[in-house]
């Protein structure tokens, strides 16, 4: 098991696409940690959500924020998920700094046995 780390490097000109380092899929493995960073001059000021699209547990636990540093998150990839291969959506919501507005985003996850 190991831990994957996805930084938000930016939103796009339409203002609610988030750019992510990993070109947003992220290939990972049941029971892998990943770590949500956001880089300071992303443009965003907090991640307010990280959640499961669909009716496929991806996460267990779900992400929560971290303690230190307090501008990222994690959470683990459900060691039980079932069938792999799998590819699932899911949603970060955040806040982009100076706009009082949450937006949604939705990334992939490619799941690997």
């Amino acid at each position: 098991m190991k831990t994957v780390t996805i930084t938000i490097l930016g939103i796009d000109a339409d203002g609610k696409t988030l750019k992510l380092s990993n070109d947003d899929v992220t290939g990972v493995h049941p029971g892998d940690t990943i770590q949500w960073i956001i880089d300071p001059g992303s443009g965003v000021a907090a991640i307010t959500a990280i959640k499961d699209n669909v009716n496929v547990n991806i996460f267990k636990p779900n992400p929560a924020k971290d303690k230190d540093p307090k501008s990222s998150w994690s959470g683990t990839v459900n060691p039980k998920l079932a069938p792999l291969p799998c590819t699932e959506a899911y949603t970060i919501k955040f806040t982009p700094k100076g706009i009082n507005e949450e937006y949604s985003f939705d990334p992939k996850i490619q799941v690997d046995s």
